[in-house]
């Protein structure tokens, strides 16, 4: 496993929200760090709710995303993760 897989280097933002839907942002990630931290307090803005979607970080990702005032939720890593499910699970915040 090279050093960047083996960091999760890579996470993803959405923006949810038209026609009269409720619209709010969503960054999922895994090991991300202080690029996770750069990203949260870029968006930090008041305007739309934040959710911080974590694939089993071990970096204390989750606790830094929570320090900042963001929602934290966590995948159940017991299920396979796919595209799919995370997709899912993050509409199903909103």
């Amino acid at each position: 496993m090279s050093d960047a897989s083996s960091r999760g280097v890579g996470f993803g933002v959405m923006v949810w929200g038209a026609g009269g839907m409720k619209t709010g942002i969503v960054v999922i990630g895994r090991n991300e760090g202080e690029r996770l931290v750069a990203c949260l307090r870029s968006l930090v803005t008041g305007q739309y709710p934040i959710v911080y979607v974590d694939s089993g970080s071990s970096d204390g990702s989750p606790q830094q995303a929570a320090s900042l005032g963001i929602e934290v939720t966590a995948l159940d890593m017991s299920i396979p993760f796919t595209a799919a499910r995370a997709q899912l699970q993050t509409r199903l915040l909103f």
